[in-house]
Order: C-alpha cells, then sequence, then structure tokens
C-alpha cells in the first residue's frame, strides 16, 4: 500500500485541475456570474487540496519533504512539488477573490494558476521515465496521465458548473482512453509480461466503470438529467482512473 497515497494525489490533482481550466474557459465564453464562478473554482480546489494532503503521506518524514525543493531545475519531483504548491496557492486565492465578489486581479490570478495547472500536470509524467522500470518509460505514461485531466476533470467540471464543455471534454477524453487502451497494454505486456497479467482485474474493473461512465455522459448530453447523474458519472469515472493507476503503480514491484 506504500504508493496509494500517490494513487489518490495524481488521479484527483490532474482531475482538478482539469476542472479548474475548463471552468474558467467556460466562464469566458458564458461570462458567468462571478461569485457563482469562484465558489466552482473553490470547489475544484478542495479537490486538489484532498489529493495535494493524502499524496504528502507519501513523503514519509514531513519536514524532511521540504529538501525537495532545493531539486528545483534538476529533478522532476521537486519541480512537481514545487508546481503543486504554487498551483494550490495562486488557484485557491483565485477562487476565494472571486467568491467574495471582489474580481478586480484575481480573475487574472485565476488564468495564472491555469497556466501553472498546466505546467504541474505536464510535469507528472517525467517522474516516472524511469530507465529500470520499462512500463513506466513509455510514451503512453505521459497520454494515460494527460488523459485523465480531460476525463476527470472534465466530469468534475460538468458537476461544478460547465456542464456542456465538461461532458463534451470528458466524453472525448473517454473514447481516447477507450481507444488506445489496446495498444497501450499491448506495449506494457512487451515491457513486462507477467507484471501486467497481476493487473488484470485492476484493468478490467478500470475499463468497466469508464464504459458506464462514458454511457452515463452521452445520455446527460443527449438528455437534462437530475445533477446526481452528473456526481455519479463523475465519481464513476475518478474510481476508474483510481483503479487505473493502482495497476500502473504495481507494475513497479510491490503489489498494494
Amino acid at each position: 500500500m506504500h504508493e496509494l497515497p500517490l494513487v489518490f494525489f495524481t488521479v484527483l490533482s490532474q482531475s482538478a485541475v482539469g476542472a479548474f481550466i475548463l471552468l474558467l474557459l467556460a466562464s469566458a465564453g458564458e461570462k458567468a456570474e462571478e461569485r457563482k464562478l469562484g465558489f466552482s473554482l473553490f470547489c475544484a480546489m478542495c479537490l486538489f487540496g484532498v489529493g495535494l494532503v493524502v499524496g504528502m503521506l507519501h513523503l514519509g518524514q514531513l519536514l524532511r519533504a521540504f529538501n525537495l525543493f532545493f531539486g528545483i531545475g534538476r529533478s522532476p519531483m521537486s519541480n512537481e512539488i514545487a508546481l503543486s504548491a504554487l498551483f494550490a496557492a495562486s488557484g485557491g486565492i483565485a477562487a476565494l477573490g472571486l467568491w467574495s465578489g471582489k474580481g478586480g486581479l484575481f480573475r487574472p490570478l485565476a488564468w495564472f494558476a491555469a497556466a501553472v495547472g498546466v505546467a504541474f500536470v505536464a510535469a507528472i509524467p517525467t517522474v516516472y521515465q524511469i530507465e529500470t522500470v520499462a512500463a513506466w518509460k513509455t510514451g503512453y505514461t505521459w497520454l494515460v496521465m494527460l488523459l485523465t485531466v480531460l476525463t476527470g476533470g472534465g466530469l468534475v467540471a460538468a458537476l461544478l458548473g460547465a456542464r456542456k464543455a465538461g461532458l463534451w471534454v470528458g466524453t472525448i477524453g473517454m473514447l481516447l482512453s477507450l481507444l488506445i487502451r489496446p495498444s497501450y497494454l499491448s506495449v506494457l505486456w512487451q515491457a513486462d509480461s507477467m507484471m501486467v497479467a497481476g493487473q488484470t482485474v485492476w484493468f478490467g474493473m478500470q475499463v468497466l466503470l469508464l464504459l458506464l461512465a462514458l454511457c452515463g455522459a452521452v445520455y446527460a448530453l443527449l438528455r437534462q438529467p437530475p445533477r446526481a447523474w452528473l456526481f455519479a458519472c463523475a465519481g464513476g469515472i475518478l474510481v476508474s482512473e483510481l483503479l487505473g493507476r493502482i495497476a500502473f503503480y504495481n507494475l513497479w514491484a510491490v503489489a498494494m
């Protein structure tokens, strides 16, 4: 269970960044009410905060964790942590400022946070480009993790107010995730067939929930189901991504 905090950290943080950016983009096109946008962004930041707090459990002694900041610029993990802290600070302040109704510089700050969020999610896959883990050092690691920004972020954004844009982005992300599944598993199998064989159940459950969430998102695009429906779809895709990420970390060495 040692890598479980990283499972939650990566999935929840990537989904939160995706939702944050989509909410901002949707508000730019529809001129959403400032307070309403601020509240939605704050909810996305709360999701990010949960992922960040859980992820810190992986660091062991938190006081020593500050040493990671000394590697900024040369260490992928240090870059990831620094960017996560910067996004948390700028995104949280911007969300609270907009929620309070005092726009001013808070909207530009929100766009700055979005840019930092892009850099953050791009930095995460660089941590796993490890020569000794063949199943991680592939282009699919980048693709799968960045797709979480679309799948989880899209459906969370739909739940928080960017309904149409979020559903479309989430649906596209889920379709892409399913389309690359055969080639992704093939690459993993060639890298380490024994490890991959042990993750059949995790990957199978992930695909099942992915299909259910996709069907739910398509239905929501065609109809106007109650908010509880969107909540179920968002919850389903987050659990699906968590299951897939468990399988991903199990490709390293110790099963969870």
